[in-house]
């Protein structure tokens, strides 16, 4: 019994054991072999097929899929499972090992959208769903994987669909290695850690932890992922090309149904460098961009960042002749492009809450901006450099203000200080901006100037202060601004160019020292969708300057607290040039105003009255023709009288009468004011009289003011003017700027 038993058992184990190790792996490589071409378009290619019966390994080597032995579609060269015998006492599927060594997966999309695997397989007809009767509606069988390898592993990945034509997306993953412990399911728990290589240049390591099923806590390491590799997908979409630059970091990733997806990590963009692809000029880079201190939380909605670096950052703006800005003109509009759609007001089922974005703060070291404005010729540039600042309390929710930071040098030398407080929710509730720029050189602005003012600069410094302030949507400005030795060049012919006298503006503002100064408020409502803050700027500087050369005297005169229109005219009595106690003391104030601004130049016109001063010169006239015609009377008597006394009456008449009759004129009543008043109107206009009296008077004015201080190379006696009126006896004065 003992031996027929025994024999028994030898020979099972025999059967079993020819069947595990000869009968099996045949069946499987020949029903593999067979079956195959059933299914698939190309052909398998199986190396081996081990099995051994009682420690259930199964081993598979050098599998290919794909006709191309060289480079197969996917494969592996060698594939160990070891089932564990505890299945049968688990009633589970447990597999003390996994290991697979060198597989390879080649995958294609291609450009119509379909992946080289779909056409792998040979269509099949469809087949009906399972009935309610078919389906058991089981339990799952669990699965128990004690550990999981793969070594040595590659995976290459080429995207045609989502790029341009001849630039593909292309991902090389190689090496690959993985290792997992205890992995189960349905009820998912087990370690995972992985780390590949990405195209040769960066590695990404990975670790995980699933417990439960619902708790799953992941490490990602990523060091030197190279971003040039993504160009062939921003390709269709920018005009830009990513030169260089890396990403680094870690990630801690949770995920749990209380608490959602959960992460905080630290990232690191090196030497980003991105160029324009139509022109290869320099639209953007960095050193590094370094986030600390990152953290997500989708369950409070919220993103996080601690502390956000951008270490000397590099920029180009460019304003072309259409006044576009360049990075706006890097992306890519279809020639079919579909008209944007009107917007929508969200509806309480598609409204979502915005994500509450909140940075500590964020640093900008040694940063550039190249500024040029070629919208007219022959253009203008500014470089900042050493732009350095910082951005603390940003939160896209919080009520409370967030301040601003920057410093910065405009053209090498002249620096630039920005602070500011706002409120991110609500801007126009409450913000304060603080700009100040010192020591500019105004030539560089000779392109603004040669549009605008017509004249180019030659020389000159500048420095601004702006202080803005708003409150609920109410702008208060002050503008400050000071000139120093501002000098115009040549006249230019300006497309824009204002027809204001500036060199006048200019003198009357410039004080002794060469200092301009200039103060411009600006007031105005932001919710108005008409203001723009330009054009309101542009415009109070063309009023400032309009209401000076306007009333130029007013400007001079507010210097001295003196009187503008006693400056700029002086009523002389008729006939007479001699100036007055008052006038003398408005020269003096003039003078002194005129030393406070030396590029003014005073320009006196001369003037005299046909009206009221030509009586006065003819009276003067007709006495000196009746004291020459007295002294020959006085000659014919032989008397001894002096001329200097009085003439008598009786021959002051007859003196009148004789020139009266020599001209013809009539007179009835001889008397003296008779005779002297119908000789006086019919005497002739004395011309040369009143321009002398006109010349003499502006001479008395000049020469009070240069007894006054003021350069005679700066006072100027324009030509002689005549006039009808009873004002002639004003000689006016005019401004002149240098």
């Amino acid at each position: 019994m003992v031996r027929k038993t025994l024999s028994l058992l030898c020979k099972t184990l025999l059967t079993y054991s020819i069947v595990g190790f000869l009968i099996l792996p045949a069946a499987i490589h020949f029903t593999a072999y067979k079956l195959a071409p059933n299914y698939l378009t190309v052909p398998l290619q199986i190396g081996g097929v081990t099995f051994n019966p009682f420690t259930l390994r199964l081993d598979l080597q050098a599998i290919q899929l794909g006709s191309d032995t060289t480079s197969p579609v996917a494969g592996f060269h060698n594939l160990t499972v070891d089932l564990s015998w505890s299945s049968i006492r688990q009633k589970a599927l447990v597999l003390d090992d996994i290991n697979l060594v060198e597989p390879i997966v080649r995958a294609e999309l291609r450009a119509d959208g379909t992946i080289n695997f779909a056409s792998l397989l040979k269509p099949s007809a469809e087949t009906a769903p399972p009935s309610k009767d078919e389906d058991s509606g089981g339990e799952p069988i669990p699965v128990a994987v004690h550990h999981l390898g793969i070594q040595k592993g590659a995976v290459s990945f080429i995207d045609f669909a989502n790029t341009e034509a001849g630039e593909p997306f292309r991902l090389t993953l190689n090496p690959i290695n993985l290792e997992a412990e205890q992995l189960t399911w349905p009820n998912s728990h087990g370690d995972l850690s992985l780390n590949m290589r990405l195209n040769n240049s960066g590695d990404l390591n990975v670790s995980n932890q699933i417990r439960d099923g619902l708790d799953t806590q992941t490490q990602i390491i990523l060091h030197d992922i190279s971003l040039t590799d993504i160009q062939p997908y921003l390709t269709p979409y920018l005009y830009s090309v990513i030169e260089s630059g890396t990403l680094s970091g870690t990630a801690h990733l949770g995920w749990s149904p209380e608490k959602q997806l959960s992460a905080n990590s630290d990232i690191t963009l090196n030497k980003l460098k991105v160029t324009d692809s139509r022109n290869g000029t320099l639209v953007a880079s960095w050193n590094n961009l370094t986030t600390n201190g990152l953290s997500f939380s989708q369950r409070e909605n919220k993103l996080a960042i601690k502390e956000l670096t951008l270490n000397k950052p590099a920029t180009r703006v460019v304003l072309d002749q259409h006044l576009s800005i360049n990075l706006a003109g890097l992306v890519k509009v279809p020639d079919n492009a579909a008209k944007p759609e009107e917007d929508v007001a969200p509806t309480s089922e598609t409204a979502a809450t915005p994500m509450e974005i909140a940075i500590q703060k964020f640093s900008i070291i040694g940063g550039a901006l190249d500024f040029s404005d070629k919208s007219f010729k022959p253009g203008f540039a500014a470089p900042i450099t050493d732009l350095n600042g910082e951005v603390e309390g940003f939160n896209s929710r919080s009520s409370q203000a967030t301040s601003i930071t920057l410093l910065g040098t405009v053209d090498t030398y002249s620096p630039v200080n920005i602070t500011a407080r706002l409120t991110p929710v609500k801007p126009l509730k409450n913000t304060d901006l603080s700009l100040s720029f010192k020591d500019i050189e105004l030539t560089t602005l000779t392109p603004y100037s040669g549009r605008f003012a017509g004249y180019s600069i030659r020389k000159g410094r500048m420095d601004i202060a702006l202080d803005y302030g708003i409150q609920n949507g109410q702008l208060n400005a002050e503008n400050h601004i000071t000139l120093r030795d501002l000098t115009l060049g040549d006249k230019v012919a300006g497309e824009s160019a204002t027809s204001l006298p500036l060199k006048l503006a200019i003198a009357l503002l410039k004080d002794r020292h060469g200092r301009i100064r200039v103060d411009l408020p600006v007031t105005g409502d932001l919710d108005n969708p008409q203001f723009q803050l330009g054009s309101v700027i542009r415009m109070a500087v063309v009023n400032f300057i309009t209401n000076i050369v306007a009333a130029p005297f007013d400007m001079l005169a507010s210097l001295v607290s003196g009187d503008a229109g006693k400056m700029s005219a002086f009523a002389l009595q008729p006939g007479s040039n001699q100036l007055t106690t008052h006038q003398q003391a408005t020269i003096q104030s003039l003078a002194q105003a005129l030393n406070e601004r030396p590029q003014l130049d005073i320009e006196i016109e001369p003037t005299a009255s046909t009206v009221s001063d030509a009586p006065i010169l003819i009276q003067q006239q007709l006495q000196q023709t009746v004291n020459s015609r007295y002294h020959q009377y006085l000659k014919k008597q032989g008397s001894k009288q002096k001329e200097s006394q009085p003439i008598p009456d009786s021959v002051m008449v007859q003196l009148l009468a004789e020139l009266a009759t020599e001209k013809g004129l009539k007179v009835p009543d001889q008397t003296i004011p008779a005779l002297t008043e119908a000789l006086v109107q019919s005497w002739p206009m004395p011309e040369l009289a009143l321009r002398k009296l006109a010349i003499s008077r502006a001479h008395s004015i000049k020469q009070a003011i240069i007894q006054k201080g003021v350069e005679p190379s700066r006072v100027y006696v324009l030509g002689v003017e005549l006039k009808q009126s009873v004002s002639g006896e004003n000689v006016f004065l005019h401004l002149q700027g240098r």
